[in-house]
């Protein structure tokens, strides 16, 4: 992604696909190394089965940007480290209902 479409990406806003994260900064990351390990760990240690994440770095107004990619991965449906199961409704998430979840189960021919 380059800078042009990062800034289309932000002006369309959330949708069901893109999720904006904001660290509490005047300046960008401030340290995008660090930033990336902990997305990483959290992407690793949080999730059932664990999540593969792609992490690229944006320039955009003399700021870096990280962008997160995480790809529909082939072990749906994944679960917090809690065992709670999530579903994305518009711009946010919500638990799923159990009727939900075995749905979500047989679409991707997965053992409860």
């Amino acid at each position: 992604m380059n800078e042009k479409e990062l800034t289309e990406l932000i002006e369309k806003g959330e949708d069901s696909f893109t999720e904006f994260k904001e660290e509490k900064v005047h300046k960008g990351v401030t340290n995008q190394d660090k930033e990336m390990l902990r997305v990483e760990n959290i992407s690793r240690n949080n999730s059932e089965p664990p999540l593969t994440v792609n992490i690229e770095k944006i320039k955009i107004n003399k700021e870096i940007v990280l962008c997160i990619y995480i790809s529909k991965g082939p072990e749906r449906p994944y679960r917090t480290n809690r065992g709670v199961y999530y579903i994305r409704s518009s711009s946010g998430k919500r638990q799923v209902t159990r009727e939900e979840l075995l749905r979500l189960y047989q679409a991707t021919r997965s053992r409860l």
